[in-house]
C-alpha cells in the first residue's frame, strides 16, 4: 500500500508531465490531502467504489491510504484532475483520457470483487440425489442470508485476524463512552476489545462459514446515560 502523500506527489507528478509548472509547497501538500479525502468519499459513496481508503477527518500524509497498489494511478491521476482547476488552468485531454483508462480499470476489478453468484430460488428442488427422505423441507433449495453488498460490509475469510474500529464522534458530540459492550455471532469470535472517549476498537477472528452473513453488535453507554447500538456487517469466506 501507498501513502497519502505518495498519491499526492504523483497527482502533481502527472500535472506537471501535463505540461503545467506546479512544484508542490506545503499548502498545495495540504490541499491535495483534503481534496483526496473529499474524491475518495464520492467515489465510495456515489459511484459504490470500495477500495478500503483509510478516511480521516484530518488527512495525514504519512498515512497509509489503505487501498491497493492496482488502484494507484486512478487516484492520482483524478486527484490531479481534481487540482488543476486551483491552479486556473485547463485540464489537458491527454490527462481526461489516462484518468478515465485508469478509473475503468478499477473499476472492473471492484466489479470483479463484488460479484455474488445467484442463488436459486425455494421454489428450486434440489433434485433426488440430494433429498433427505425425512425432512420434507429439505428437498428445495435454501438460499442463505447474504449480507449487503456494499462498502460498510467488512469482509473476511476463515483463519483471518483483523483490527477494526467503530467511531462514535458523530453521535457524542460533547459527551464520552462511559462503559460498552460488544458480541459477535458465531462465525466470528472477538479476541480483544477497547476503547478511548469516542472510538471503539475491536479484533476478530474468522471461524467458520457456514453462514456468510454475519454481525457485530457494539452497544455505548455515554457519561449522560444515553445508549447507541450499531451493528455492522461482515461477510465471511472459506
Amino acid at each position: 500500500m501507498r501513502l497519502k502523500v505518495d498519491i499526492v506527489n504523483e497527482a502533481y507528478k502527472q500535472i506537471r508531465i501535463s505540461g503545467l509548472t506546479v512544484n508542490p509547497k506545503p499548502e498545495f501538500i495540504e490541499t491535495a490531502l483534503n481534496v483526496l479525502e473529499g474524491m475518495m468519499e464520492s467515489l465510495e459513496d456515489g459511484r459504490s467504489m470500495c477500495l478500503g481508503y483509510n478516511f480521516e477527518e484530518l488527512p495525514d500524509a504519512n498515512t497509509e491510504s489503505g487501498v491497493k497498489r492496482s488502484h494507484f494511478l486512478m487516484m492520482a491521476t483524478n486527484l490531479a484532475i481534481h487540482l488543476i482547476p486551483h491552479f486556473n488552468k485547463q485540464v489537458p485531454q491527454i490527462l481526461y483520457n489516462l484518468a478515465a483508462s485508469y478509473y475503468s480499470t478499477s473499476s472492473a476489478i471492484v466489479a470483479r470483487e463484488n460479484i455474488r453468484q445467484v442463488q436459486a430460488p425455494r421454489t428450486m428442488p434440489l433434485g433426488s440425489g440430494n433429498t433427505n427422505k425425512y425432512n420434507r423441507y429439505s428437498r428445495f433449495n435454501r438460499p442463505e442470508s447474504l449480507s449487503p453488498n456494499d462498502c460498510e460490509t467488512n469482509r473476511i475469510t476463515v483463519g483471518e485476524i483483523n483490527d477494526y474500529s467503530e467511531s462514535f464522534n458523530a453521535y457524542l458530540g460533547s459527551e464520552i463512552i462511559s462503559s460498552f459492550t460488544i458480541e459477535a455471532t458465531n462465525g466470528l469470535t472477538i479476541s480483544t476489545s477497547s476503547n478511548t472517549d469516542t472510538v471503539v476498537s475491536y479484533r476478530i477472528e474468522g471461524v467458520s462459514n457456514t453462514d456468510t452473513s454475519q454481525k457485530v453488535t457494539i452497544t455505548i453507554t455515554t457519561d449522560t446515560g444515553r445508549i447507541e447500538i450499531r451493528v455492522i456487517d461482515f461477510e465471511i469466506s472459506s
